[in-house]
């Protein structure tokens, strides 16, 4: 039991992040087991949400042990949220996620003597290779989109956070009126979602510039204006006039 008060609040702050991730893990694998129709891969889900609860014990344990209160066990919005994810549309659904998750966990108790003790690290890699393997056997279970899909919500996210927060703080600080601060913030969360579109909707489209210089090609009007003003662009960079041929009508 550490001895000086700084190491004491920093050994209770620990305990406290790892009671707190194993609660949620005892959740979410519980919820996984009532919504999972396959009777083995329930079972699965069941046994694995007993080892997070027998690790959870443990904390509250040691927790004890050092005199710190014990707080109640309310799994964060992000495991609700997977909750949710699941009872709407199946483990399957939310199966990738999970997947990554225990995969970037797999070295949490590397570093604590007394969770190596206990074989929580090894527990943590036994997990990691059993959800790899329960996602593997899923027919047409594919990672990559729904990671990439979840990145991207993630990024954009907090951007549009970040951006139009830093917006409304600037604005509050020229002491306007409540009003024209809450107008400033929709209007920078609009701006923000259609910049976001155009954005997704330009990326999106598959070798338009490539096909745009064939020859008689077909092209709607959206394209033709897209690739006008990716030539008027790249011309202003290389430092070259616009070509008479940007401006014309076909």
């Amino acid at each position: 039991m550490p001895t000086d008060p700084r190491d004491l609040k920093d050994t209770i702050r620990q305990y406290l992040g790892n009671l707190q991730r194993e609660v949620d893990s005892v959740a979410l694998y519980r919820a996984l087991s009532v919504e999972e129709r396959k009777p083995e891969i329930a079972e699965v889900y069941k046994r694995l949400a007993a080892i997070e609860q027998t690790h959870k014990e443990f904390w509250k344990q040691r927790l004890s042990e050092l005199g710190s209160q014990v707080p109640e066990s309310t799994a964060g919005w992000r495991t609700r949220t997977l909750i949710w994810l699941a009872h709407r549309y199946g483990p399957d659904f939310v199966l990738p996620i999970v997947s990554t998750q225990e995969q970037a966990d797999v070295g949490h108790y590397d570093a604590q003597s007394e969770a190596v003790a206990g074989g929580f690290n090894a527990a943590e890699r036994s997990h990691a290779r059993i959800i790899r393997a329960v996602a593997a056997s899923m027919p047409n279970m594919s990672i990559g989109p729904l990671a990439n899909a979840l990145r991207a919500a993630v990024l954009g996210a907090n951007d549009g956070l970040a951006s139009n927060l830093s917006l409304v703080m600037g604005v509050s600080g020229a002491h306007l009126a409540s009003r024209a601060i809450l107008v400033t913030g929709l209007s920078g969360l609009v701006a923000g979602a259609c910049a976001m579109a155009t954005a997704l909707r330009l990326t999106s489209m598959p070798s338009m510039s490539s096909s745009l210089c064939i020859r008689g090609a077909p092209h709607n009007g959206f394209s033709l204006f897209i690739h006008r003003m990716r030539s008027r662009i790249s011309r202003l960079i290389l430092g070259r006039p616009p070509h008479r041929r940007d401006f014309q009508r076909q």
